[in-house]
C-alpha cells in the first residue's frame, strides 16, 4: 500500500463511526454532580473502557455510557462492561454511574486476580509515522506501565509485553507487508491492524491493569495514556530512531522519561535504572537489528553467542560488566 506521510489512519483505512450519543450523555452530565472530579491532562482525548468483573449474577440494562455482556474468561458469574467512547471529561461521570449500577444490582461484585481493566485509546487521527512514533515511546517505557500494573500482570498470558515479542519488529511494515497483530500483547495494535482476533476501529489497547474501580489507580493510569499519546506528537520517526540509537546513559533515559510523562512519573524507588535499560536494549534490537547485526542470526541466538564470548574470562582485562546494557551500551557501534 502506498500511503503518504500527512494521511491519517482515518483517511486510508475504514473504521466503524463513533456512537457517542453526545446529546443524551451531556444532558446526564449536566444533571449530575461529581462525588469524585478528577482533571485529566487534555480533556478531549477519546478513551474506551472495558471493565471485567465477577459476582455479577443480575443483569442490568444501562441507560448511559456503558453496555454489559457475559465473559467466558472469567467465573462466578462474570460480566464485562464497556464504555462509549468517552471524552477524558467524560470519564468520572461514567465511572460513578458504573459503581451505583452495580452496588445496587449485583452488591457482592468483585475483582479477582482473572479480572483486567483494558484501555482503548483512539489513534485514527495518527499517520502511519506518528504510530510508529508512539509504539517506540511505549517500549522504551513499558516498565512504567508495568511497575505499575505489577508483576503478576507482567507474566500473565493475555498481556504479554513487547519486549517478551517479536511485534516490535513490525514497525517498518505497518499497513504494507505484516499486518497482524497479537491480540494478547500488552499493547495490542490489532484494532488499527486488524486480524481475525480484533475488529478494526481505530484505537491502540493497553490491556496491563488489572481489574479495578479505584479512581486513585485508575484515573493516573489513564493520564499516563495520554501523556504517552501527547509526547508522540514532539517527534518525527526518523528522530526519534535517532535519539533512541545514541541514548547510552541513566540520566538521558532519566530526562526522556519525565519529559514523556511529567504527572505521572514514578518515583525512582518504583522504577529503576535496570528498567530503563532493558526497554532501551530491547528496542534497539529490535529495530537496528537488520543494520547493525552483519549476520542473518535468530535475535536470541545472536545475542546469546554475544553474552557468552562477552563473559569468558580473559587475562588482563577489565572485570566484567555487571549489566547487559554496560556490555552493549548502543547497537550502533558508538562507545
Amino acid at each position: 500500500m502506498i500511503y503518504k506521510n500527512t494521511e491519517t489512519l482515518e483517511a486510508i483505512t475504514t473504521f466503524p463511526p463513533l456512537n457517542i450519543q453526545a446529546r443524551k450523555h451531556n444532558l446526564y452530565i449536566q444533571n449530575y454532580k461529581l462525588k469524585k472530579p478528577y482533571k485529566f491532562v487534555n480533556d478531549n482525548t477519546f478513551i474506551g473502557i472495558e471493565l471485567e468483573v465477577e459476582l455479577c449474577p443480575n443483569i442490568f440494562n444501562f441507560d448511559y455510557f456503558w453496555t454489559e455482556t457475559v465473559d467466558h474468561s472469567l467465573r462466578n458469574y462474570g460480566k464485562e462492561y464497556i464504555s462509549i467512547p468517552l471524552r477524558t471529561k467524560q470519564i468520572p461521570y461514567a465511572i460513578e454511574y458504573l459503581k451505583e449500577v452495580l452496588s445496587s444490582s449485583n452488591p457482592s461484585y468483585e475483582f479477582s486476580n482473572r479480572c483486567s481493566t483494558h484501555i482503548h485509546l483512539n489513534v485514527k487521527d495518527f499517520t502511519v509515522d506518528r504510530l510508529k512514533v508512539f509504539l517506540l515511546l511505549y517500549s522504551i517505557f513499558e516498565k512504567h506501565f508495568f511497575n505499575i500494573a505489577g508483576s503478576k500482570r507482567e507474566t500473565n498470558i493475555f498481556c504479554v509485553p513487547l519486549y517478551k515479542t517479536e511485534e516490535l519488529e513490525k514497525i517498518e511494515c505497518f499497513l504494507d507487508g505484516i499486518t497482524i497483530w497479537n491480540k494478547y500483547s500488552a499493547l495490542n495494535l490489532g484494532c488499527v491492524l486488524g486480524s481475525p482476533d480484533n475488529q478494526r476501529i481505530g484505537t491502540v489497547e493497553f490491556r496491563h491493569l488489572y481489574g479495578t474501580l479505584d479512581t486513585d489507580i485508575l484515573y493516573p493510569w489513564i493520564n499516563s495514556i495520554i501523556e504517552l499519546r501527547m509526547a508522540s506528537l514532539k517527534y518525527s520517526y526518523e528522530e526519534l530512531v535517532y535519539q533512541i540509537k545514541v541514548l547510552n546513559t541513566t540520566s538521558e533515559y532519566i530526562h526522556l522519561y519525565k519529559d514523556i510523562f511529567k504527572t505521572t512519573a514514578l518515583p525512582f524507588n518504583l522504577i529503576t535504572k535496570l528498567d530503563f535499560e532493558s526497554c532501551i536494549t530491547t528496542t534497539k534490537l529490535a529495530i537496528f537489528k537488520k543494520k547493525d547485526i552483519p549476520h542473518t542470526l535468530d535475535i536470541e541466538s545472536w545475542k546469546t553467542s554475544f553474552l557468552i564470548n562477552a563473559l569468558k574470562p580473559k587475562e588482563n582485562t577489565v572485570p566484567v560488566p555487571k549489566t547487559y546494557n554496560e556490555i552493549l551500551p548502543t547497537l550502533s557501534g558508538n562507545d
